[in-house]
């Protein structure tokens, strides 16, 4: 199994979500969601490529890959047995931007 590393921004992505479900809903949905999130990231543990090739959405070569879940991209890259989780960013959030700067 791959063990699974989260950048500084993964984690204050994964706050930030958590506090936007917070304000729109209740503690209880946040958990919830906040749970399924990391479930799914534990996941790419075991099935690393199931995620999409982000190089080929976006039509320019990259090894970062990316999964979808409870409405957040989770962008991930795979370098030998360590997955880095690099961001969670809401769908309406401009991914380019936030990755590539």
């Amino acid at each position: 199994m791959y063990k699974l590393v989260y950048s500084p921004e993964a984690i204050e992505d994964l706050i930030a979500i958590k506090h936007a479900i917070i304000n729109l809903w209740d503690d209880d949905v946040a958990t919830e969601t906040m749970k399924k999130i990391i479930m799914d990231i534990k996941g790419i543990a075991q099935f690393p490529f199931a995620g999409v090739n982000l190089g080929e959405l976006i039509d320019v070569p990259t090894d970062y890959r990316y999964l979808v879940t409870s409405k957040n991209y989770v962008f991930y890259h795979v370098d030998k047995d360590v997955i880095k989780i690099v961001r969670v960013l809401n769908h309406r959030q401009d991914f380019m931007f936030h990755l590539f700067e």
